[in-house]
């Protein structure tokens, strides 16, 4: 078993760096390993392929992004990519990739997916619009779910899509939030996620079905509640993983029936640049409390807010609410994690609304800062302009021109610096638009 992450040390071994294999008694390091985090693993043969956040493999600083390990050594795959990995997929001596990443072996089309044939990368069309969290094969065709609303310039392909070897289509009219696995059984199609709605099929709450022509809910009920990370098929099976409220296992499998949910309302009303949250329960059992979580927009990694503490147990009906202030604008998504007692905890189903931009723009702080390899910035327009964003080392010189075009109003948009040509020190990031100037500083460490 070969497992991959953000540890650095397996069984003792402390040069099992974000990856390691374990033999059934104890664990082994894959050469001197990985310089930072290992998103996905994916094994052919004796080749084992690593995605991730690194730049180095085994001491190759060329394997950026990912690398195959042959049993004995690191290789990097051409000259890498130029962002994160989340998702590898195998066919034969084809290897496919998904994530954030723009550019695969210096091709500027391969948009976050890329085919690596064994000697040089292709692109799949002209990719997708966002990021790619999984990849699934069925004969010739390739499904890719994730954060996307348009592949090869489909605008339907929203959050999944599928490739036919030479152009993409949209399955139905898609979903409404993220696709996070699939998992294909003969002809249907299965994905699970956070999204509520496929297809405008209000019941296929995080888990659905695509039979090729339709989506359909996969439950009598009304799914399964929040989130779907996982799905496997077995024969007549479907395994789904995931964060599941009100259950106390994050598996299930078999003809899948919603599971208990406490909770019975859970709002987000916006006032301002403030949200009003508020959400109620029917009983609690053993009920710690709640720790509102918040997702801002452009970010990956939810926040803990507020912590509100439950009834413990009782069989009357109670009410919560909460206002988180001074928001940014963009799309919000708010969760409750509710911790029982004894530390166990569960989520709920997640919440959103979107703040508007009342300034002319609002440029986003760059984190991290300081930064090792890149860093990422938001900037919120409040109407279309020419924008021009660029680099400046500590001398003045300009090092890298991150934009230099129009932007649409009314939305967020994410950049992202690569620092990995410069050296460590301090630099400064300058923007100017058409009704605006302004300049944010960094920091480079090495």
């Amino acid at each position: 078993m070969y497992a991959g992450g953000s540890f650095t040390n397996a069984g003792g071994n402390t040069n099992a760096d974000h990856i390691a294999r374990w033999d059934g008694s104890q664990w082994h390091p894959l050469g001197s390993g990985l310089d930072y985090v290992v998103f996905h693993i994916a094994i052919s043969g004796s080749n084992v392929y690593a995605g991730g956040d690194f730049r180095d493999a085994g001491g190759n600083s060329k394997a950026d992004y990912i690398a195959r390990w042959d049993g004995s050594q690191w290789h990097p795959l051409g000259s890498g990519l130029n962002s994160s990995v989340f998702a590898i997929t195998i066919s034969g001596s084809d290897v496919y990739v998904g994530g954030l990443f723009t550019d695969a072996g210096g091709n500027a089309n391969a948009d976050r997916i890329a085919r690596w044939d064994g000697s040089q990368w292709h692109p799949l069309g002209s990719g997708l619009n966002d990021a790619v969290h999984d990849i699934a094969l069925n004969g010739s065709d390739v499904y890719v779910g994730g954060r996307f609303t348009d592949a090869g310039g489909n605008a339907n392909a929203d959050r999944i899509a599928r490739w036919d070897g030479s152009q993409w289509h949209p399955l139905g009219s898609g979903l409404n939030d993220r696709a996070y696995d699939i998992a294909v059984s003969g002809s249907d199609v299965y994905v699970g996620g956070s999204f509520v709605n496929a297809g405008g099929n209000d019941d296929a709450d995080y888990i659905a079905r695509w039979d090729g022509s339709a989506w359909h809910s996969v439950s009598t009920a009304s799914g399964v509640a929040p989130f779907v990370y996982a799905l496997a098929t077995s024969a007549s099976d479907v395994w789904v993983g995931g964060l599941f409220f009100g259950s106390s296992t994050h598996i299930t499998h078999g003809p899948l029936n919603a599971l208990p949910v406490e909770l019975t309302t859970f709002t987000a009303t916006r006032n301002g640049a403030d949200v009003h949250l508020a959400w109620a329960t029917a009983t609690e059992t053993n009920n710690a409390g709640f720790q509102l979580q918040h997702l801002p927009p452009a970010s990956a990694d939810w926040r803990d807010d507020a912590f509100l503490p439950g009834a413990g147990t009782t069989l009357t009906a109670q009410r919560y609410t909460h206002t988180v202030t001074e928001l940014s604008p963009g799309t919000h998504r708010f969760r409750l994690k509710q911790i029982d007692y004894d530390g166990t905890f569960a989520y709920s189903p997640v919440v959103e609304t979107t703040i508007d931009l009342d300034a002319a723009f609002e440029l986003g702080t760059p984190y991290p800062n300081p930064f090792r390899h890149e860093a990422h910035f938001t900037l919120a327009l409040q109407q279309p302009q020419h924008v021009r964003i660029i680099a400046y080392d500590a001398l003045g010189r300009a090092v890298a021109e991150l934009h230099n075009g129009p932007l649409e109003g009314s939305t967020t948009h994410t950049f992202t610096l690569d620092g990995t040509p410069w050296s460590s020190g301090r630099y400064l990031l300058r923007v100017v638009g058409e009704r605006f100037s302004t300049v944010r500083p960094l920091t480079l460490v090495r």
